[in-house]
């Protein structure tokens, strides 16, 4: 700010010429120009003011968490280049030992030159090390889809750590969205704060907005809303990695327990001519999956938790397991028709060669296959639980209950209901022969063996990074739930117990000390 002090008649004089300057006419524009700086001459300084854009809470340990986890970071901002690196340092999406290659070209073919001795040039060899900051009008060239410069541009970026792009439009932003999404084929994730960044957020497979000071047109636009950005940590690292393990593994698990009671059937039809008979009583057919498999998915799907929430926050890179989707894989389905076939085999065939020559009939030989189905899938997702909570014991201990639960009712008081074959009093016969009570026993143990021998192997043999970190926060010695310390300065204490939002035990750094 700065001011000039002007005596009343060179005023009007400057006044005066100033509208002369003002008329209509060639070179106005210029004229105009002249007569301000006539005016703006001779200035004595007053003073500085400036707008600090300060950086959210914990965005730089947020930046860096994404860049930890084998997240691809990019910054699309509508900044000037020097304002965008300097919060790219801020925000520790550069680092001080980084290399900036810059993208700043005036024409098509500057840009094309540029990018081609990046490549051609080995300085984007290695993924660490290197920024690349590409600023609006290059944008422009790249993003036409004449030019054919989106491939280079995609390669040369893949090659560096962080990616910059200053003076963008919302515009540019979503198209850069879609050219990453089209071209590498990749899951995008974006997140923005203003209406600038609508388009980018509804072009990406995930949207986020951030609620703020600049409206909510991000948040309306969005998939998830968030207060502060630091909770993107937890979204992606925490919830999304359980989310993914769990939708993956419930998946297998529905593919497993409705395959498993397909094939009892089918390998029934070997004994009875193909003739579309089925040994299982019609309510547990259509109960089967409306009733006593219902829940385990349930909670497999939305309360299971492969890791603590602590350690995944602690180790970013365990979100690499879920990034790369090794838990749904393209054999994981074939795998799993294979275990449904086998534990099909086992519950069948044991049946048949228990009850082989007598006069067990078919409703209590179908029966038998069903409870023992419905053991083993119970049984099965016991094993595959990796945390346990009242809702899984009562899911699981729910499910089965209520099977002979239903199943004594029914067969109590129905002697031919519903228009369906009589199954009068099977299930007392059944309980009270031992046999009934062997097979349920052998056959699970028989079916589930090799799921638990795989467990075994792969935990002591080659376990995966995830299951190593969960082995080793559980060997970590035990501390006690209190932490103290006294200063002789004080008469009293407080105490504060030590254990996070999830209930879980902190580790050292996190201990509140009493003073």
């Amino acid at each position: 700010m700065a001011k000039r002090t002007m005596q009343p008649a060179l005023w009007e004089e400057w006044l005066a010429g100033h509208a002369r300057a003002s008329e209509i006419g060639e070179g106005r524009e210029k004229r105009i120009r002249e007569s301000l700086a006539r005016l703006e001459s001779a200035l004595s300084l007053v003073g500085a003011t400036g707008v600090e854009d300060r950086l959210q809470e914990a965005v730089p340990r947020t930046v860096r968490a994404l860049l930890d986890a084998g997240l691809a970071v990019w910054v699309l901002t509508g900044d000037k280049p020097e304002t965008a690196i300097n919060i790219a340092y801020s925000a520790a999406l550069f680092s001080q030992t980084d290399r900036l290659l810059h993208l700043m070209s005036r024409d098509k073919e500057h840009a094309e030159s540029t990018i081609k001795s990046y490549l051609e040039g080995g300085l984007a060899e290695g993924g660490g090390g290197r920024a690349l900051v590409v600023d609006g009008r290059t944008l422009t060239y790249i993003l036409d889809r004449r030019s054919g410069l989106v491939a280079p541009f995609l390669s040369l970026a893949k090659r560096c750590s962080a990616v910059l792009c200053c003076r963008a439009t919302p515009l540019q932003k979503a198209y850069i969205v879609k050219a990453v999404k089209e071209e590498l084929g990749v899951t995008t994730l974006a997140i923005g704060d203003g209406a600038n960044d609508v388009s980018m957020i509804q072009t990406a497979d995930v949207g986020i907005g951030l609620s703020g000071q600049e409206g909510r047109q991000a948040v309306m636009a969005s998939d998830f809303a968030l207060s502060r950005f630091k909770f993107l940590e937890r979204l992606l690292l925490v919830h999304g990695h359980w989310c993914y393990d769990r939708l993956a593994r419930m998946i297998l698990y529905f593919f497993l327990k409705n395959a498993t009671f397909v094939f009892l059937v089918f390998w029934y039809q070997f004994y009875c001519g193909f003739s579309s008979m089925v040994m299982i009583d019609q309510l547990h057919l259509m109960a089967y999956n409306l009733m006593f498999t219902a829940f385990p998915p349930i909670v497999i799907g939305a309360y299971d938790r492969s890791a603590p929430a602590a350690l995944l926050a602690e180790r970013p890179g365990l979100y690499g397991a879920a990034r790369r989707g090794l838990a749904y894989r393209a054999h994981s389905y074939w795998a799993v028709l294979a275990e449904s076939v086998y534990i099909s085999v086992v519950i069948f065939f044991s049946a048949a060669s228990a009850y082989w020559d007598t006069d067990v009939d078919i409703w209590l030989f179908g029966l038998v296959n069903m409870t023992c189905c419905l053991l083993v899938m119970l049984v099965y997702v016991a094993i595959e639980t990796r945390s346990w909570t009242v809702i899984h014991v009562v899911a699981l201990s729910g499910s089965l209950i209520s099977f002979f639960v239903l199943t004594l009712m029914y067969q109590s008081v129905c002697v031919s209901c519903f228009n369906l074959p009589s199954t009068y009093r099977v299930m007392h016969h059944a309980l009270a022969d031992p046999m009934y009570w062997l097979l349920l026993v052998l056959t699970t143990v028989a079916a589930l063996a090799p799921r638990l021998a795989w467990h075994a192997v792969r935990n002591s043999v080659r376990p995966g990074a995830l299951r190593r970190a969960v082995l080793a926060r559980r060997r970590r010695p035990r501390r006690l739930p209190y932490a103290a310390t006294y200063h002789t300065t004080s008469a009293s204490a407080h105490v504060y117990r030590s254990t996070d939002e999830d209930g879980l035990q902190k580790t050292n750094s996190d201990v509140a000390a009493i003073t």
